[in-house]
Parts: structure tokens; C-alpha cells; sequence
């Protein structure tokens, strides 16, 4: 039972699918700050967990960090779930980097170089379209916070 566990988990959380939701956060990512790559980790915990998730779909433009954080819900168990998808993320980036959709500059931030409007997979489904666009209203949330604002003000004390 624990090998099919293991490989619905494996399907569920597969990296190639994943990282498209990296890549989609960087495209609307306007910033550009030293260390911004560290925003990363917080993505797929925030888009993933279902009260969050709810709220970035509703997020609009003049959503800030203290209007997502009104509902404490959506941060829950936050930190753990940052410390469990670090693999995962870090396997999305090493993809992310290796295909070339995304660079690295000397103070670790990112560069996105996919096309925008590009998709590296063909997918029909709703939730993924749901999962894009709250990808892109992360951005929303973080635009006016600098890094390590951000991991304080969301209670993540360590990476």
C-alpha cells in the first residue's frame, strides 16, 4: 500500500508539471531583488494548500501581503509545508534552469526567458489554469515587500 502511496504522490507532485507554476510566478515578477530566487519556496506551499489557494484565485490588483494575511488560515502549518516542497522546488528550478526558461544572476535573482503566453506543458485541465493564475496573483501579494519582509511577515523563520 505504501508503493501506491508513493506513486500517486509522485503523479500528483510531478516537477515537470510543476514547474510551470515557478516559471509563471517569475514572468509577473517585476522586481527583481538581491536573493529573490529564496521567493521560490514559498510558491508552491502557498498554491498548492487549498486556503490559500482560494484566496489568490480572488486576489486583484490592489491585494496586498495584510490582505491575504486577514485569514490566518492561509498561512497554517505554513513553515512545514515550505520545508516539505524544498526538494520538490529545488528539483523545478534545476529544471527550470537546465531548459533555460529561467536564469540565475550573481546576486541570486531570476530572470524568467520563457515567451510569455508559453506553456511548457499542453493541458486542458481547470485546476490548471486555477494554479496559473495563482501563480501570477502571488505577484500581487509580494510586489511592494522585499524578500526577507515577506518570509517574517509570513511567519517562515527558516529555510
Amino acid at each position: 500500500m505504501s508503493k501506491a502511496i508513493d506513486n500517486i504522490y509522485a503523479l500528483i507532485n510531478n516537477p515537470f508539471v510543476l514547474v510551470d507554476y515557478i516559471i509563471e510566478f517569475y514572468k509577473n515578477y517585476r522586481n527583481h531583488q538581491n536573493k529573490d530566487i529564496l521567493l521560490s519556496y514559498l510558491i508552491l506551499p502557498l498554491i498548492l494548500y487549498e486556503p490559500s489557494r482560494i484566496k489568490l484565485k480572488t486576489s486583484k490588483s490592489s491585494s496586498s501581503l495584510y490582505s491575504f494575511l486577514k485569514t490566518q488560515e492561509v498561512i497554517a502549518g505554513l513553515p512545514e509545508r515550505v520545508e516539505e516542497f524544498k526538494p520538490l522546488t529545488n528539483i523545478c528550478l534545476q529544471i527550470a534552469f537546465d531548459s533555460g526558461l529561467l536564469t540565475l544572476t550573481e546576486d541570486l535573482s531570476v530572470d524568467c526567458i520563457a515567451i510569455s503566453g508559453s506553456s511548457n506543458i499542453t493541458c486542458d485541465n481547470e485546476e490548471h489554469e486555477i494554479l496559473h493564475k495563482c501563480s501570477a496573483n502571488l505577484v500581487k501579494i509580494f510586489k511592494s515587500w522585499d524578500v526577507p519582509a515577506i518570509y517574517r511577515l509570513l511567519g517562515v523563520k527558516t529555510l
